[in-house]
């Protein structure tokens, strides 16, 4: 069973990759080891670029001791330097294409946030309006049915004023006695007032009836509306909410990389100015050290 991978060997193919002149990434360290999982490389890795200017300093130290020439030292720390700034400028073009793809991504948000709530707007206007028609449906048919009420009224009244009518037809029946023509003629009167009236109560009642029944068939088409709108918002409010919630966290990510992208710059500009005032320490520390002549006549 093969062992995992450790930091000294992220480590390790890190600083291989810099001598060689190329950037250390994720894809290149796991390339050259030949295993790893990203994120434990991702992590080592990370620490590798914090702790550069620690390691670019003590190596700058160790080329300065005697035994290393000093056009070597120099040569190394050329290297170095031009290794750094080659780094320092790919991690610039990668924060500006990241920065470019942060703000393109938040112009979409707002995009797609200002069209949702222009969305939301027209549909509450559409909702409104359907209940204000829904109220106005329902003040006609309380209107209605206040009509037909008084109609039933008047039709009461007309059936009191025909009863009314007929008992007077009656009355005057008795006072005639024998006239049976005046008595026929009041019969026949009473007979067509009543006939008239039912014709008109008949009459009113079909068009109460009919008013009533349109009034419902309204009033159930514009239920029907609002279900079927207030579905279709329900649907598209979810739409929206997993859109937003996609888009947050694609932007939490970007945020993140480039923050990580940006910790890396501090570290190759903080190991930068440890290579520039390397060389200032290492011609204090060189007279200290000499041949055993020198040490001799020192002594002496």
């Amino acid at each position: 069973m093969g062992r995992g991978i450790t930091e000294s060997d992220i480590f390790t193919a890190a600083d291989r990759l810099l001598v060689a002149g190329e950037r250390p990434t994720v894809d290149r360290v796991r390339a050259l080891i030949g295993s790893g999982s990203p994120n434990t490389v991702v992590r080592h890795l990370d620490a590798w670029w914090a702790h550069a200017g620690q390691r670019l300093a003590a190596s700058t130290q160790r080329m300065a001791l005697p035994e290393a020439p000093e056009a070597v030292a120099a040569l190394a720390a050329s290297f170095w330097a031009e290794a750094l700034t080659a780094a320092r400028a790919e991690i610039e073009a990668a924060l500006a294409g990241e920065r470019a793809r942060l703000a393109d991504q938040h112009t979409a948000f707002e995009t797609a946030r200002e069209l949702d709530e222009q969305l939301r707007a027209a549909q509450a206007a559409e909702v409104a309006k359907s209940r204000e028609d829904l109220a106005t449906l329902t003040m006609q048919l309380k209107g209605l049915t206040d009509q037909r009420l008084g109609r039933d009224a008047e039709r009461e009244r007309l059936l009191e004023e025909l009863q009314r009518a007929v008992a007077t037809a009656e009355e005057d029946r008795r006072a005639l006695g024998n006239t049976r023509l005046s008595l026929a003629e009041a019969q026949q009167r009473a007979d067509e007032e009543r006939q008239a009236t039912a014709i008109y109560v008949r009459s009113v009642e079909d068009r109460a009836h009919q008013a009533v029944d349109d009034a419902r068939q309204e009033l159930k088409t514009l239920r029907q509306s609002l279900t079927t709108a207030t579905r279709e918002q329900a649907r598209r409010d979810a739409a929206h909410a997993r859109e937003i919630v996609a888009l947050t966290k694609t932007k939490a990510t970007a945020e993140r990389e480039a923050a990580r992208l940006h910790g890396r710059v501090q570290a190759l500009e903080t190991a930068l100015r440890a290579l520039k005032t390397a060389p200032r320490a290492s011609k204090k520390v060189k007279p200290a050290v000499g041949t055993p002549r020198a040490r001799k006549a020192s002594t002496a």
